[in-house]
Formats: C-alpha cells, structure tokens, sequence
C-alpha cells in the first residue's frame, strides 16, 4: 500500500486542471472547423470561373449523336474534362485552341467504372465542361441540352 508521501513526490511540469482539459478540448475542436470554414468562404469555386465555351447536340461524320463544344473565348483551353448527366465523363488529351471544335460522340462517354454511356437507353440531359482558364484557374460551365436533335 503506497504512503502518503509517494504522492506527494511528483516530478514537476505542467498539469491541467478540469478546467484547462475543457478548455484545451474545446480549442483542438474549434480551431480547425473554424480554419475550414474561413478556407471555405475565402476560396473561389470552379463555378465563379464561368468557361466561354458553346455546347450543342449534334451528328459527327459517321451520323452518331455526338456533343459539340465550340471555343468562343480568347484564350486556349486545356485540361478539358466533359461530363455527361454528371455521371459519364470523357477527357480529351488535346487543347481546346481559340475558335476551336471539339465533336465527341455520346458512345466515347464512361462512368469511372467502365460503363458505357448508351444513347438508346440513355437520355442525354446535362452536358458539364471544366477547364484550365489562364492562371490556372478552373472554369465550369453546364448547360442542359435536353434531347436529341
């Protein structure tokens, strides 16, 4: 059985009372939601970043359904990634250049599993192009194309 004077013989150093646990508990709590809501609140969306770009429904060359996407800005665009009803995607590995088409056919559109976009079964509703605007900032625009033409 321990003595009276083993518990008295503590190394020195800081020791937190209740009330500084509770407050130390609070403040590792605190500072990081408010950090990310300030990140939050402070940082521009991709959708702040409007893309001069025109989308359209129309046939490619072999009579398939395909989405043309027309540069109508002054600058060229790269890194275009194209989704289709938020849920196919298609990155093409060239640039958008100044005045530019790009013809994609609806078939060339994949989930991130590998299914294919099947425009028989498959209505083509939303059309989402982002991409890298000079300043390497991203730029988004969506527009519904509701339907075939």
């Amino acid at each position: 059985m321990p003595d009276a004077e083993t518990f008295q013989e503590r190394a020195p150093g800081l020791r937190l009372g209740r009330r500084g646990l509770t407050l130390l508990l609070v403040g590792v709590v605190t500072v990081p939601t408010v950090s990310v809501a300030l990140l939050t609140l402070l940082t521009t969306r991709a959708a702040d970043h409007p893309l001069p770009v025109e989308i359209r429904l129309t046939e490619d060359e072999a009579g398939e359904t395909a989405v043309r996407i027309s540069n109508a800005g002054d600058d060229e665009l790269a890194s275009v990634r194209i989704a289709l009803n938020d849920a196919f995607y298609y990155m093409p590995r060239q640039r958008l250049d100044v005045g530019g088409e790009m013809v994609v056919p609806l078939t060339w559109f994949a989930k991130k599993s590998g299914h294919r976009f099947d425009p028989e079964t498959i209505e083509p509703e939303l059309v989402t192009v982002t991409a890298r605007l000079p300043g390497n900032r991203r730029g988004v625009v969506h527009q519904e194309v509701g339907g075939r033409k």
